[in-house]
């Protein structure tokens, strides 16, 4: 969800503030998310206590600052880079990442268990 919502700011955030200062502005935003879920901790019985609200709201806002500068991201490479280029270095992220799902759960299952 939080994904689509950052589609659409995208196109007003390209043409008026700039490509370099929004990446900063939600690189920034996803840096002080990620450490303020660093220090939420939610008790295990817990579904609706304050605590996971406010996870969920960071972790929203955390996804919406990753997702956009994702697009921007995107939108500057092809931009910047020749095409030939632009498709090797996609299609080299594409693996990563595909490589980085596929270990995550066996290494954060090894991670569990120490």
């Amino acid at each position: 969800m939080s994904e689509m919502i950052g589609y659409i700011p995208c196109y007003f955030y390209i043409e008026k503030v700039g490509r370099k200062k929004v990446a900063f502005w939600m690189f920034l935003v996803a840096i002080i998310s990620s450490f303020i879920l660093v220090f939420v901790k939610k008790p295990k019985q817990c579904d609706m206590c304050p605590e996971s609200i406010v996870e969920m709201v960071v972790i929203f806002f955390f996804r919406f600052a990753i997702s956009t500068e994702f697009i921007f991201f995107l939108v500057y490479i092809v931009e910047l880079f020749p095409t030939r280029l632009v498709g090797l270095g996609v299609g080299a992220c594409n693996v990563a990442g595909a490589v980085a799902s596929t270990i995550s759960p066996i290494f954060l299952g090894v991670l569990t268990r120490i």
